[in-house]
């Protein structure tokens, strides 16, 4: 099935807080959310979907909030983390531009169980969870790409899990290097995503852990110069990164 191509009037179709742009409407045609769904009925909650702006750190919902919208990132970060919002939290997940946010806590009708806060200026595209709940009751496409969305998701969380529970440090960031490239062998170069003191709190260690783990992973030829990272053989790295620690508890 081929997606359909958001129409050209969807860039004006938001309401109070400002209209989307040209990169924001090419965020929105390759979410997956969105990939498979028709003009007609994306057009059916857009109409009444907003524009909002956040600055660095700037709240985004925390509990015991109502979950009545649903967001997806036009632009920026949005982390998620269960904790204190000025102490220490864990981040869950890192939301990147085409994301969904709050999809699931949309559709449940219930409140926003998590703390989202921006990483660096954030837009985002808000999407009242009643419209989007109506537009889904009609099924279709939309249907399947919640379900592949939300699975997905969980696929994610279940990872992190592993992540957490059963690696050490040295494995965890190695793990994780490998999630953002699409080659299984060979050489690789990527950009980290987020700073490193975000990552060393999704990854559940502190930031001078993560440095040290970097510098482990350097006999693994890994090299990194700021958020630039070299992988000289993937494949070593990934057979590393597979190997369950003989006390089966993370470092």
């Amino acid at each position: 099935m081929h997606a359909r191509r958001l129409p050209v009037k969807i860039a004006i179709m938001v309401g109070e807080f400002g209209a989307l742009e040209r990169e924001d409407v090419a965020v929105l045609r390759g979410a997956t959310l969105f990939s498979e769904v028709s003009s007609e009925v994306i057009e059916t909650f857009l109409a009444t979907a907003s524009v909002r702006l956040l600055q660095n750190r700037e709240i985004l919902f925390r509990p015991p909030q109502s979950a009545d919208q649903i967001f997806i990132v036009l632009r920026g970060k949005i982390q998620v983390y269960r904790g204190e919002t000025a102490g220490k939290h864990a981040v869950l997940s890192v939301f990147l531009p085409g994301s969904a946010v709050a999809l699931d806590a949309g559709l449940a009708q219930g409140i926003y169980g998590m703390t989202a806060e921006a990483v660096g200026i954030c837009r985002l595209l808000e999407i009242p969870a009643q419209a989007f709940r109506e537009a889904l009751a009609s099924g279709g496409a939309l249907s399947a790409s919640v379900v592949q969305v939300l699975a997905q998701n969980l696929d994610e969380a279940f990872q992190q899990l592993e992540r957490i529970q059963l690696k050490p440090t040295s494995q965890r960031l190695a793990d994780f290097l490998l999630s953002l490239i699409n080659v299984r062998s060979g050489t690789a170069e990527l950009v980290l995503p987020y700073e490193k003191a975000l990552i060393a709190n999704y990854l559940g260690m502190e930031p001078e852990s993560l440095s040290r783990a970097l510098k482990d992973l350097q006999d693994l030829g890994v090299a990194n110069r700021g958020r630039r990272v070299q992988i000289a053989d993937v494949s070593q790295l990934r057979t590393f990164s597979r190997r369950l620690p003989a006390n089966n508890r993370a470092a």
